[in-house]
């Protein structure tokens, strides 16, 4: 009876479920590594990760021994003295791709290549990076090399044409450098100035303007010779039949001033005595000029009809209104 009971008692602890052994959160799977579904993926994920970096480093590992040969064992003073020396005839040189087109040759020779001058290529009928026949359908690049259809553009070989700087010189040619001659601020007068004092006016200028003017108008219109049938103005000057107008020349002969005076002679003051009338301009008028539109009043009626109204009419402002 006490066999039986004991074994009830482990098939229910072992069909009884356990949670994940990872969040304990979820009932785990003797399958999955007593774990629940969701930890299991991720742990499969987190392994399958693992062994591929180590694969990578892997194979990491043996490119760098293709490239970099362990040394061989230094044998010991002893030994050489035994085995016999063996004279090893050096290798033929075999021309190679350039540093861009192989990495080996890049990392083994990087000496070499600094002091052997620029490689110059015989053969135009292989490629210079691959050596692979072209013929006449290779790619001659701006480096003078030929290369194949593979290895034709710039990043494909070590080019040392530099393209920045035959662009920089085209676009140079194409637009040069357009640069304004100075400009020139000398005054007539023989001196320099200024954007701001270039004016004669904003300077003391010496120089005679209107004489300049008088002579290019005289070489312009030279003197026409009129003989006796000239006419002579009251400015004293002789002109010809074009010019003999006041507004056709500078005449200085005052025309208003002879007008006025000859009416002055013309008309003489009446003499009004005690019967005058006196304007409020301050003159004294006969009794046909007595009106302000008939002599030349300077008199403002407006302004004093303006004054009479304002005074007659003062303006009415109330009291300020005392807010307390």
């Amino acid at each position: 009876m006490d066999r039986n009971n004991a074994l009830d008692d482990s098939v229910q602890q072992q069909t009884e479920p356990k949670l994940c052994g990872s969040c304990f959160q979820f009932f785990g799977n003797p399958a999955s590594m007593g774990m629940c579904s969701k930890c299991y993926r991720e742990h499969a994920s987190i392994s399958a990760k693992q062994v591929e970096v180590q694969q990578q480093a892997q194979a990491v590992a043996e490119a760098a021994a293709h490239v970099f040969p362990t040394p061989a064992p230094v044998p010991s003073p002893m030994q050489l003295e035994s085995t016999p020396t063996l004279v090893v005839p050096p290798p033929d040189v075999v021309p190679t791709c350039p540093a861009s087109c192989s990495s080996v040759n890049s990392v083994a020779t990087p000496a070499a290549a600094a002091t052997d001058d620029p490689p110059i290529q015989k053969n135009h009928n292989r490629c210079f990076c691959c050596n692979k026949r072209v013929g006449l359908t290779g790619f001659k690049c701006r480096c003078s090399f030929t290369f194949c259809s593979e290895h034709r553009y710039s990043d494909k070989h070590d080019c040392t044409y530099d393209y920045k700087a035959s662009h920089r010189d085209a676009l140079a040619k194409a637009n040069p450098t357009v640069v304004a001659d100075k400009v020139q601020r000398k005054c007539r007068c023989s001196f320099t100035f200024c954007s701001e004092h270039r004016y004669s006016d904003k300077h003391d200028c010496t120089y005679d303007y209107k004489a300049s003017h008088r002579d290019a108008l005289a070489k312009a219109n030279p003197t026409e010779r009129v003989g006796l049938t000239g006419f002579k103005c009251r400015c004293s000057f002789t002109f010809c039949s074009e010019h003999r107008y006041s507004d056709k020349h500078d005449c200085t002969y005052d025309y208003k001033a002879s007008h006025r005076d000859a009416l002055a002679k013309a008309n003489p003051t009446e003499r009004v005595g005690l019967t005058g009338f006196k304007c409020r301009c301050s003159f004294t008028f006969c009794s046909e000029h007595r009106y302000s539109d008939k002599h030349d009043c300077t008199y403002d009626y407006k302004a004093s009809h303006r004054d009479a109204l304002a005074k007659a009419n003062p303006t009415v402002v109330a009291d300020k209104v005392q807010r307390i």
